[in-house]
């Protein structure tokens, strides 16, 4: 059996870059999207234990957090602008007379749930920068 390439890049060296090929970042692409092991090994093209392999390099893990964190990011970004259109749209719905009763309970129950959730992570938002500013009004953080 050969032994992949374990050479640094050319990136950053305090960077998640550092140490990882191109099969590695083929296999932390398809982590991050959510692919089985099998399938992450399908789309990098090896084999699923050198997957596994891979998967216990030092940076790999943190490398599929980031991405995913990357990608979550992106999609709360995307959600966040067409947020005023979705809520105009529905508050449309839920005014206009021509909107059926189900239609107008429908647009209701999801501008209530969203909300809620809207609300509760304005609050969490809030709770989170207020213990931040203790951490660092009392020198306590890193």
């Amino acid at each position: 059996m050969t032994q992949e390439p374990l050479e640094p890049d050319a990136g950053d060296e305090d960077g998640p870059e550092v140490g990882l090929d191109d099969l590695d970042r083929k296999i932390i692409a398809a982590r991050a999207a959510g692919l089985t092991l099998e399938n992450t090994a399908e789309a990098a093209g090896c084999s699923k234990s050198t997957v596994l392999r891979r998967l216990r390099k030092p940076g790999v893990d943190r490398a599929v957090a980031e991405e995913r964190e990357a990608q979550v990011a992106q999609v709360v970004d995307v959600l966040t602008k067409v947020l005023p259109a979705a809520v105009s749209r529905l508050a449309r719905i839920l005014s206009s007379s021509a909107t059926s009763d189900h239609d107008a309970v429908a647009a209701a129950r999801i501008v209530l749930a969203e909300g809620r959730a809207w609300r509760d992570h304005k609050w969490t938002e809030d709770r989170l920068a207020e213990a931040e500013a203790l951490i660092r009004e009392r020198g306590l953080g890193s």
